[in-house]
């Protein structure tokens, strides 16, 4: 038999996506019956080598030590589907990041992709993104370094969940992907491996390498995207029934599936989907073929009766949004269990001007759920809401204040509060004074003029992520 051409799976983005290409391919060959089992088996094989020389390939090696953008890089941390993560500090050393880098040239669309994508998101359960930028053939994004583990590695290092214990856990997830749906995106790869733990045992929504967008202005796009029409990708454990006929079949309903199902492996460790081969969990899934149940032992009939609605096999028999999801998860969580850690983001906007400030109080309340704010039209007032308020997490703050004005707004805030995040909006548009304004304690800055909700939202999460996630926060004792 001749070599057999792998040059259609070169089009696929590596990672389990492709081993899910090559496993249906011996299936439709399989069913043609046009080929002997010999002459499968020498198309298997080869296929196995063009695999293990793509996943062999030193990219991480080419990169030890390489200064990409302002980032030097340390070491591997992991491997996704369209690119790898690296630990990576800035040329400084002040700041600890994950860099994600692009793995193979054929995965450029995706990855672009994926670096417009996670640029729309902020929220305290989404991982957030720095700065994503390109150096020479070299596409990356610059994102928080999670403190980690993943809910994978958790359940084996740890084993399964208490119920209890799992709805804090799922609450999280669920308001990271409940924010990715209103901002129409679908994560399409929800599964334990991408919910990771943050300090404080918050979880966090990672990788978006499968994203797409919900709007119709994506489903021009899906025909390029998939490469090979029909071609399921994810997680054959944790997708949905529909997905796994195709990955443009996944809506925001998908997720909620992918949700449940990884509920059930964090409340028993184990996968629902029966099978030894990618092709074998497939075809369980597709036709709803003797997939696990949880047990009575496991959880409570109210707690089973959630978790059903959301893996019905049927779209139209799930909970029809992630907000729905979450109000659930919300009602059934014991009274008396406190959820673990911070779920909202404290804002004071120090504004004396009434209409801006009423602007920016109500640019971020109608752009994220997750935001609280305070006001405040002075320094002093600014001083009593801070005392009263010691949760307050930021601070938006105007130079021109009746008893203050300019930089030295900042450096008597500074003076005040040390260790407070302080963002400068000011109106004037020279780059100067933002510059002196961070000399003089600010975090950073931003021109009014500039500003839409997604700007003022990722500048907030973003100075909270670097603060946390710095290189000394993270340095090991």
């Amino acid at each position: 038999m001749s070599s057999f051409n792998t040059s259609v799976l070169c089009r696929v983005p590596q990672g389990p996506a492709t081993q899910f290409v090559a496993e249906s391919m011996i299936e439709r060959l399989n069913a043609s019956g046009q080929f002997s089992s010999e002459q499968l088996g020498l198309v298997r094989e080869e296929l196995r080598r063009w695999l293990n020389h793509q996943s062999s390939l030193s990219f991480e090696e080419s990169l030890e030590r390489k200064k990409i953008g302002r980032y030097v890089i340390q070491e591997l941390l992991g491997c996704g589907g369209s690119g790898q993560v690296f630990s990576a500090l800035t040329e400084d050393g002040s700041e600890r990041v994950a860099l994600k880098v692009l793995r193979s040239i054929h995965s450029t669309d995706r990855f672009k992709r994926e670096m417009d994508l996670v640029q729309r998101l902020a929220h305290p359960n989404v991982v957030i993104s720095y700065e994503v930028g390109q150096q020479d053939q070299i596409l990356y994004i610059a994102m928080e370094q999670l403190l980690g583990p993943d809910l994978q590695k958790y359940v084996l290092h740890h084993g399964p969940l208490d119920w209890k214990r799992s709805l804090d856990v799922m609450i999280d997830a669920a308001r990271g992907l409940e924010h990715a749906h209103r901002r129409g995106l679908i994560h399409r790869d929800v599964k334990p491996g991408n919910l990771m733990f943050d300090g404080d045992e918050i979880v966090k929504v990672t990788d978006l390498g499968l994203a797409a967008l919900s709007d119709q202005e994506e489903q021009a796009s899906l025909a390029v995207f998939n490469t090979l029409d029909g071609v399921s990708a994810g997680t054959p454990d944790f997708m949905a029934p529909e997905q796994a006929i195709s990955l443009s079949s996944a809506t925001a309903l998908s997720d909620v599936y992918s949700l449940g199902a990884t509920w059930f492996y964090l409340l028993t460790g184990r996968s629902r989907i029966p099978g030894d081969s990618l092709c074998d969990k497939l075809r369980a899934l597709r036709h709803n073929r003797s997939l696990g149940r949880l047990c009575h032992d496991v959880a409570p009939s109210h707690v089973r009766a959630v978790w059903e609605k959301m893996v019905a096999h049927q779209p139209e028999n799930r909970y029809q949004s992630m907000t729905e999801v979450l109000e659930t998860l919300e009602s059934i969580r014991p009274v008396n269990i406190e959820p673990c850690g911070k779920r909202s983001v404290e804002v004071l906007i120090v504004e004396d001007n009434q209409d801006d400030l009423v602007l920016t109080v109500e640019m971020l309340r109608r752009a994220n759920s997750s935001i609280t704010t305070h006001a405040a039209h002075s320094v002093a007032e600014a001083v009593e809401q801070l005392r009263a308020h010691p949760t307050i997490d930021v601070v938006l703050l105007d130079l021109q204040l009746p008893d203050s004005f300019g930089c030295g707004t900042v450096q008597k805030m500074r003076g005040l509060f040390e260790d407070l995040p302080i963002l400068v909006l000011t109106g004037q548009q020279d780059v100067s004074v933002g510059e002196a304004c961070i000399a003089g304690g600010a975090d950073d800055f931003a021109s009014k003029n500039d500003l839409n909700a997604n700007v003022l939202e990722r500048m907030i999460f973003i100075t909270l992520s670097r603060r946390s996630h710095s290189a000394e926060s993270l340095a090991t004792p």
